[in-house]
């Protein structure tokens, strides 16, 4: 009773949060009745989100579709700025999370494209509105379940008195914070985008297949101090010994911490002692964290950590090679702590994300295993980003430190 208590608690905050946010929203209203009725509309505070559908309370409200600066694409019902109903969340790299959506929680299904290139050399965000309406292609894409069933109780063999093992659970919060209520921060482009393509992605069968209890996703509005917080806790809190969990952050970042949407300027920064306070109360063996940020290499300094250099296609598999990894933590940072982390609008992806992105889809595997180890993917993201960096005239080291197997598995590909 305590525990059920507990998530409503969690789920009511949040919405709280999200209702607040929402009620703040003003529209430039170009073509229609953007009042109460079905018109066009501009929303600047929003990063110029073109929206065209129904109104109520001159907030989206009914059936409507938005165009976002980043390429992304939402067709479908809507509930007071929010995406509420069914619709369609089109990603830049054609993966699209279709189903219910629950006052901007995503609770449907994803089409997911493993083949897909992220983004193409050139800007085609306006293809993608275009194609969000086209049946997927059945040879490339497939529908994913986002509530598979979790059976960790795995038979060793046949013999009905051999032991059996539980295999481990993966869990994984992502966080992408492109607006800042603070208007004197500048906002960002595709750190929303990231977060989403990291969900996406983790509810592939490449990802793990994780459900809705296993993955969270916040971004913008969502992702105050308090509620990314709050959901790390909760999701992490769920881990058993054996398992994998996984924290992922892109947006702005000090010294020291990351910076949620409601970063004052000051003390409501997240600050990195306090995720590392949270991943050490978590029981999972095994975590990862993901920080796509700028001084990214900073959190090294918040806790004393030690450099370590660095078909089998289904799921299980992923698991069953997950269960051999030794007990650690790893840091895989985008830049160094005195680095910019680059942005580039033909990638529609942070140049990091984009190619941690294209690794754990398999451009990683050096080997051809078809399973992607933390430091395979380490070793392309490296290698990919800085050469990136260097042809802009930029540079950008991604790092990767902490104490942890090189070996444990991020990802099984898909065999060709």
């Amino acid at each position: 009773m305590i525990q059920v208590n507990y998530f409503k608690m969690r789920k009511a905050l949040i919405l709280v949060l999200i209702f607040w946010s929402v009620s703040k929203m003003s529209a430039q209203c170009i073509d229609g009745n953007c009042n109460t009725g079905f018109g066009t509309a501009i929303f600047k505070k929003k990063g110029g989100v073109k929206y065209l559908g129904y109104f109520k309370s001159k907030r989206p409200h009914g059936k409507g579709t938005a165009e976002y600066p980043n390429g992304r694409v939402y067709s479908g019902e809507w509930a007071m700025g929010m995406w509420h109903g069914q619709g369609t969340l089109t990603l830049t790299d054609g993966s699209t999370l279709k189903g219910n959506w629950e006052y901007n929680r995503f609770k449907g299904y994803v089409n997911y494209d493993s083949n897909s290139a992220i983004a193409t050399s050139q800007d085609n965000s306006s293809k993608e509105l275009q194609n969000a309406e086209k049946p997927a292609n059945k040879n490339s894409q497939r529908s994913v379940p986002t509530n598979p069933p979790f059976n960790r109780k795995v038979e060793v063999n046949q013999n009905e008195n051999a032991p059996s093992v539980l295999l481990p659970e993966i869990w994984a919060v992502a966080i992408g914070v492109s607006q800042y209520e603070n208007q004197t921060i500048p906002s960002l482009k595709y750190p929303d985008n990231d977060a989403f393509g990291m969900f996406s992605f983790w509810k592939s069968p490449e990802g793990g297949a994780l459900d809705d209890e296993h993955s969270e996703v916040l971004v913008d509005d969502a992702a105050t101090k308090a509620v990314v917080l709050h959901s790390l806790r909760a999701v992490f809190s769920k881990a058993k010994e054996n398992d994998l969990a996984i924290f992922f952050f892109s947006g702005h970042g000090l010294r020291g911490s990351f910076l949620p949407t409601d970063y004052d300027g000051d003390d409501i920064r997240i600050y990195h002692s306090e995720i590392n306070k949270i991943l050490a109360e978590c029981p999972a063996k095994n975590k990862l964290v993901i920080a796509d940020a700028c001084h990214s290499g900073s959190y090294m300094a918040a806790k004393g950590v030690k450099d370590n250099h660095p078909t089998k296609e289904n799921t299980a598999h992923y698991f069953n090679e997950l269960s051999k990894a030794q007990p650690g933590i790893a840091y895989l940072l985008s830049s160094q702590a005195d680095e910019e982390s680059l942005e580039v609008s033909t990638l529609h992806n942070s140049v990091f994300t984009y190619f941690v992105l294209r690794g754990l889809k398999g451009e990683a595997n050096a080997n051809g295993d078809n399973i992607v180890t933390i430091k395979e993917l380490f070793d392309y993201v490296h290698l990919n980003v800085t050469d990136y960096a260097d042809k802009l005239g930029k540079v950008q080291t991604p790092v990767i430190k902490g104490t942890y197997d090189p070996n444990m598995p991020v990802s099984v590909v898909k065999r060709q």
